[in-house]
C-alpha cells in the first residue's frame, strides 16, 4: 500500500486507485465493526441456532442398546447394561470414551457400530470378550491392545468406521 501511495504520478495508477480505495474502506469497515460490537462472534450460524449446540455429548439407553454421540468436544461414558446386546457410538472432531466393564452377559450376535471422524474414540472391553471387527477407514487406524482370557466364548462384532481418526479397542 505505501508503495501504491508514493507512486510519483497519479495517472500511472489506473486500477491502483480502485484497489486502494477498497482496502482502504474494507480497513475502516472492519474497525469500526471491532470498536462497536467487540463481542460479535465471526462464527456465522443459520437462523434459529444456539452456538452452544455445536458441541454435543449424549448417550442413551434403549432397551439393552446403547446410543453415544460426541460432536466437538470430549466423552466418557460408562455403559450401564447388565445384557449388551448392541449399540453404537459417533465422534466427530474429539475423544470418546466407551467403557464395557459394567455389562456381564452379551446377546449372541451383540454388534456394535462405531464412527469416528477427525477424532480418537476408544472402546474399553473386559478381558472375558473376544472382539471381531470389520473395518472401513479413509485415513484412520483401529487398533487392538491388551489381550484376552484363554478361555473366552463370548464374542462383540465391532463395525469400525474411521475418517481422519483413530479408534482404539482395549481389553481391560
Amino acid at each position: 500500500i505505501f508503495n501504491l501511495i508514493t507512486e510519483p504520478g497519479i495517472a500511472d495508477m489506473d486500477w491502483r486507485v480502485p484497489l486502494l480505495a477498497g482496502l482502504a474502506l474494507l480497513g475502516l469497515d472492519l474497525l469500526v465493526s471491532s470498536i462497536r460490537s467487540p463481542k460479535k462472534s465471526w462464527i456465522i450460524m443459520p437462523s434459529g441456532h444456539n452456538p452452544s449446540e455445536i458441541t454435543k455429548n449424549d448417550c442413551t439407553y434403549e432397551g439393552d442398546q446403547f446410543r453415544c454421540v460426541t460432536a466437538f468436544g470430549h466423552g466418557d461414558h460408562n455403559i450401564q447394561l447388565p445384557r449388551l446386546s448392541g449399540g453404537s457410538a459417533e465422534i466427530n472432531f474429539g475423544e470418546l470414551t466407551i467403557d464395557l466393564s459394567n455389562c456381564t452377559q452379551t446377546a449372541e450376535s451383540c454388534t456394535l457400530d462405531l464412527r469416528c471422524t477427525f477424532g480418537t474414540l476408544t472402546l474399553l472391553v473386559p478381558r472375558k470378550y473376544r472382539v471381531e471387527t470389520v473395518t472401513n477407514s479413509a485415513f484412520g487406524t483401529v487398533k487392538e491392545q491388551g489381550s484376552i482370557d484363554s478361555e473366552t466364548e463370548l464374542t462383540i462384532y465391532v463395525n469400525c468406521t474411521v475418517s481422519f481418526g483413530e479408534i482404539k479397542i482395549r481389553h481391560i
